[in-house]
């Protein structure tokens, strides 16, 4: 179970301006300005998306977290209390609209964390709804006052291919050159470069293969592996 008090937060609630216009209408404290900023956060395995018809953005596209294995979501980590949670279940419309969504994150220091985000509602969700340019700028600009990317943004409005933010793995055990696996990675891998590399971690044995947990007291030697073709090799893999 996620941490109840930690929340990713992307999109338009990170521009505090457009959040204030909703608080007020609705008589509402601001949920996030009060609450306490615990960092830069990446959400790996999902990418931007516009997939809900919003009634309050003009019925056009609202922001949405899609699966997506390799990219990576850029955002920031709150934690709120329930209060908060009360305010911000009503701002996005949960259960129904969006809903809470446990996800693991990535903060500043690399460690994995579990939090809430908010995504559509398989109900809701719409492959792909264009949004206004006025929506956009509101959540350009919440992204630029926490110095977050936007290349991802621009892209998701235009229902527009975006580039992988990963494109390398660091494999370890039967993946290693010269290991039983490596073959079958071979045969669908564009290879750029393969590097010793080490990173943290304990080994596990599960006899015909070993498995890793993440443990900053241990490092385990792999191989740091970049391709051409990541998407297909992580599909692959």
């Amino acid at each position: 179970m996620a941490d109840t008090n930690l929340y990713f937060a992307y999109g338009s609630n990170l521009n505090f301006s457009d959040l204030h216009v909703w608080c007020d209408k609705s008589k509402k404290d601001d949920p996030l300005e009060r609450s306490l900023r615990r960092g830069r956060a990446r959400l790996p395995d999902m990418e931007l998306g516009f997939n809900y018809r919003s009634g309050s953005r003009g019925n056009k596209g609202a922001l949405n977290v899609r699966r997506r294995r390799g990219q990576v979501v850029e955002g920031w980590l709150f934690e709120i209390d329930q209060d908060a949670w009360r305010v911000l279940d009503q701002k996005e419309g949960a259960p129904s609209c969006y809903q809470r969504k446990p996800v693991h994150v990535i903060d500043e220091s690399g460690v994995i964390v579990e939090a809430w985000t908010y995504a559509v509602t398989p109900e809701k969700f719409e492959n792909f709804v264009p949004p206004t340019q006025c929506y956009v700028d509101v959540v350009r600009t919440g992204c630029e006052s926490f110095g977050l990317e936007t290349t991802q943004l621009d892209a998701a409005a235009k229902n527009a291919p975006t580039k992988l933010a990963l494109d390398a793995v660091f494999v370890y055990g039967t993946l290693l050159r010269g290991e039983e696996r490596f073959a079958a990675l071979q045969d669908r891998a564009e290879f750029e470069c393969i590097l010793l590399a080490t990173t943290q971690g304990r080994m596990l044995d599960f006899d015909l293969y070993p498995a890793v947990l993440p443990d900053s007291n241990h490092e385990i030697i792999g191989e740091f592996m970049r391709f051409r073709n990541v998407s297909e090799v992580l599909e692959s893999l």
